[in-house]
């Protein structure tokens, strides 16, 4: 039996859909041309925030606000990871890959006066609630997540500010803003356990439970003139990656590297034979270990992080392909 991608949303209660482009300028919504496998998220509505006079506040009751203007800020959403979600997620955080399909972050990245990152507009759907219209956003981490059950999909949660995240309810009128129709994703195109690969120092490891990356490109809201926020600066947190696994057993190499703190090369994969890949390249050093002590297998956890021996030089790449 063949399935056919859905082209409709059928309202379970809470299903919904978010969609979302690149953007070509700061400020200029773009309708979104790519709907992520949504699973969930947090933050839809956006925060209306108030002030209260403080020169009343010996009041003996509390006194009233005042609309205070918008915010949406610290925003995530969950999804299914295919490969074209995750290279354009990756295309957002750090740029467009070169003509090898190879993306290195760079510290001197700004995309546009008041952007560090490239901007995306996003058109966040939730049944009853309305849509959420997305201008200006700027997606700062991505948690890849490889599940230990072959029965599972891998994951990806983005997490994301935005410059304006304006709502418009089910049924209201929508003030220009005309939501596109969903094209949702089919069943084929992601990725699990099967299709993932760890090598440390070259050498291959099988991870015994979940196995995580996480990319990170902080940036850090300017102060808002006006109803919503006017723009990002970078933050004073490095760009990273860091990768979280166990193995099935005590890695005298990984409990060694802790200790030493000598760097090594981890190759972090996800490949669909020759036609779709995610390959984070990173040099690392091991910033935390463990070897459980309880019932069953031992087992052996390590966080490893990405870090430059080379100042201003990016510690990993990453290499993708999706055709």
């Amino acid at each position: 039996m063949t399935f056919t991608a859905n082209t409709a949303i059928r309202n379970q209660g809470r299903r919904g859909h978010f969609g979302m482009a690149l953007q070509t300028e700061p400020g200029t919504y773009v309708p979104p041309t790519h709907f992520l496998r949504e699973t969930g998220g947090s933050g839809f509505l956006p925060d209306d925030l108030e002030r209260m006079s403080q020169a009343f506040r010996g009041n003996a009751f509390e006194n009233p606000a005042e609309y205070a203007g918008s915010d949406y800020q610290g925003r995530s959403v969950t999804t299914e990871a295919t490969a074209a979600d995750v290279i354009l997620a990756l295309k957002a955080m750090f740029g467009t890959p070169d003509a090898q399909g190879v993306i290195t972050p760079v510290d001197s990245t700004q995309w546009a006066e008041y952007f560090p990152l490239p901007a995306f507009s996003g058109q966040w759907y939730v049944p009853g609630a309305g849509h959420v219209q997305i201008t200006d956003g700027q997606l700062h981490e991505m948690l890849l997540t490889v599940p230990e059950q072959r029965t599972e999909y891998v994951t990806a949660q983005y997490s994301f500010h935005a410059a304006q995240g304006v709502r418009h309810p089910e049924g209201a009128p929508l003030n220009g803003f005309a939501p596109v129709a969903p094209v949702i994703p089919g069943y084929s195109g992601g990725l699990g356990r099967l299709e993932h690969t760890v090598t440390i120092g070259g050498v291959a490891y099988v991870p015994d439970s979940t196995s995580t990356a996480r990319l990170y490109n902080p940036v850090e809201p300017l102060p808002a003139n006006g109803e919503f926020v006017s723009g990002f600066a970078p933050s004073e947190q490095p760009i990273g990656a860091e990768f979280g696994m166990s193995f099935a057993r005590p890695v005298e190499a990984i409990l060694g590297l802790a200790k030493s703190k000598a760097f090594t090369t981890l190759v972090w994969k996800l490949a669909v034979g020759s036609t779709k890949l995610i390959e984070i390249t990173a040099q690392v050093q091991v910033s935390a270990r463990e070897v459980p002590v309880s019932p069953g297998r031992v087992r052996t956890t390590a966080t490893l992080r990405a870090r430059n021996q080379t100042p201003g030089v990016s510690p990993f790449s990453i290499k993708t392909k999706d055709t």
